[in-house]
């Protein structure tokens, strides 16, 4: 399935208005401090107009301006569920970033939208703040070079732009100063050779501990000294991650959240707690022996999945991430059959807080996208 919008659409506004997403965000409210222009939607219109009026727009690939295009339509799209007014009567919009990203992931996702062009939109919204300041920042070069790892910054700092210009600021100075930011972002990444390339490292596990925090040279490697790998699944209930064990892992032991449900006698429902702490016992006794093994749960959450690697690494594991997708008819349709299908209530749910893994998280990613 194509785009139902195109930039091609820009100015007949009543197209993109017959969208629901678009009439939410054209009743939510904005701070006048930095958008005295009004309602999201006003200000999403002004960024769409810069966007398309820059030099950097008019030399891209048509893939390109697809990617950006709707990164800038959807940048804000989380803003009417999480805009709240504060005690001091400001209005903010805390965690539109990352709420609006994984939007945006299901949204695509249930429109047949190519993976590489979904996730590449969907990281830019989580990000597109970032080149706001990130040149205050005292580890900056390090969280740019994880962000290339990611995204294509040379984007990045399009929608960046685009979305400071198309706006009207009673703070005019923070603006300004928001704009040289953004230019000096820019520099940063082309010094550094991160400009629309991702940052190269001398191992695996030199990136892994770079992005730690806990090794300062991408081109000198760390001791390495694994006792085991971990594989850890990743993706919705129904994607096929058991399907990929069988096919893949069949020598190794598999740490089974559902299997710990069914020893247990513990309802998908029921709090899991035990289910949690007995999968965690086990990944222990094999981290211990020093025995490779699949760890198979959702994982689909960052913070979740930083919990879990984080044990893995202080074993000396190799951990590598299997992520398992599949396109969304088929995924109603494998729930569907499952033994145990998950209700689609809990789905939505789970699927509020998904998030695709990336090279910043593990010494290597195996998509299984199909």
């Amino acid at each position: 399935m194509s785009f139902p919008l195109s930039y091609s659409d820009l100015g007949d506004w009543s197209r993109f208005e017959a969208f629901d997403w678009v009439r939410a965000m054209a009743t939510c409210p904005q701070s006048p401090l930095f958008h005295a222009e009004g309602d999201v939607w006003t200000h999403t219109k002004m960024v769409l107009e810069r966007l398309i009026q820059s030099e950097a727009w008019i030399h891209s690939s048509e893939q390109a301006k697809e990617i950006l295009f709707w990164a800038c339509l959807l940048h804000d799209v989380a803003k009417p569920e999480t805009t709240r007014r504060e005690a001091d009567g400001f209005l903010s919009a805390r965690g539109h970033s990352r709420a609006g990203a994984i939007r945006v992931r299901n949204l695509l996702w249930q429109w047949g939208i190519p993976f590489d062009t979904r996730e590449a939109i969907a990281r830019l919204i989580l990000v597109h703040q970032v080149p706001f300041f990130l040149v205050n920042d005292s580890d900056g070069e390090r969280k740019l070079s994880k962000l290339s790892l990611h995204t294509r910054l040379d984007w990045l700092n399009e929608v960046a732009m685009a979305d400071m210009r198309g706006r009207i600021c009673e703070d005019s100075l923070a603006q300004e100063e928001a704009l040289t930011n953004i230019a000096l972002f820019s520099d940063w990444a082309k010094e550094l050779g991160l400009w629309n390339q991702p940052a190269s490292f001398a191992s695996p596990h030199t990136r892994v501990q770079y992005c730690l925090g806990k090794w300062h040279q991408r081109d000198v490697v760390p001791h390495e000294s694994f006792r085991c790998t971990a594989t850890v699944m990743v993706g919705l209930p129904g994607m096929g991650k058991d399907t990929w064990i069988r096919n893949h892992a069949t020598e190794m032991p598999v740490v089974s959240l559902d299997a710990w449900r069914k020893k247990l006698k513990i309802k998908p429902s029921d709090e899991q707690g035990q289910v949690v702490q007995a999968a965690r016992e086990e990944v222990r006794s094999y981290l211990r022996a020093g025995k490779d093994f699949v760890w198979n749960a959702t994982h689909l959450s960052r913070a979740q999945r930083q919990q879990n690697i984080g044990l893995l690494l202080d074993y000396q594991a190799y951990v590598r991430l299997v992520y398992v997708e599949v396109p969304f008819n088929e995924h109603q349709h494998q729930n569907r059959e499952r033994e145990n299908a998950v209700p689609q209530a809990a789905l939505t749910r789970m699927a509020s807080k998904w998030e695709v893994p990336n090279l910043t998280e593990a010494h290597e990613i195996i998509l299984h996208v199909t």
